[in-house]
């Protein structure tokens, strides 16, 4: 497996409803909004390409969304992208891009749901995180997205490249919360068993 967590920094359980009211504020989310959440590289191989056109179809089932787009600009890639590649998908107005972050249970405790709809992964540290945060997840149905994500246990898994499928599953998971709060305890529960760094040391 080779590959683990800080299972007590990545707690939920250790935040207060203040905190995350702060959280909030400060990055600009509505009180309102469902939270959809990407943790990577802004480089089309993290499949924000294809996040970005799921996007326009959550928006008009879930008109309440909004996305929380964390991590850096790869300009060293050709496959590097920016902010600015929302606006030419029209949705720059339900994005919200905060670069390389320190705060990440934070801002993990902020997301109703995870998506990583990748090209491909060693064994992403992102879905792990978001599972010991009780935050189910969407990723694509890849070698190492398939370790991170049971498909039904704590999240959903989607085929590579298809829009619709990854669409249909954050808003299955925006919107259905009893299966997402059921999904995110199952992501604590698993993530306990086998992504607890201590143990894979």
């Amino acid at each position: 497996m080779g590959n683990g967590i800080d299972v007590q920094r990545f707690n939920p359980d250790v935040l207060s409803l203040e905190e995350l009211a702060c959280k909030r504020l400060e990055v600009g989310l509505p009180h309102t909004a469902r939270v959809v959440g990407f943790v990577g590289r802004l480089v089309r191989e993290k499949g924000l390409l294809e996040l970005f056109k799921a996007a326009r179809i959550v928006r008009e089932r879930v008109p309440e969304v909004r996305f929380l787009i964390i991590g850096p600009v790869d300009k060293e890639k050709p496959d590097a992208l920016t902010p600015d590649t929302a606006e030419q998908y029209g949705i720059a107005d339900i994005c919200h891009f905060l670069g390389m972050r320190q705060d990440m249970p934070e801002l993990y405790a902020l997301m109703d749901v995870f998506v990583l709809p990748s090209h491909r992964e060693g064994f992403p540290r992102a879905p792990m995180e978001a599972s010991a945060m009780k935050v189910p997840c969407v990723v694509t149905n890849i070698r190492g997205g398939r370790e991170a994500v049971e498909h039904g246990r704590n999240g959903l898994l989607v085929p590579l490249g298809d829009i619709q499928a990854l669409a249909d599953a954050i808003v299955e998971l925006v919107t259905d919360r009893e299966k997402a709060q059921r999904m995110g305890e199952e992501g604590r529960r698993m993530a306990l068993e086998r992504f607890d760094e201590r143990l894979v040391f």
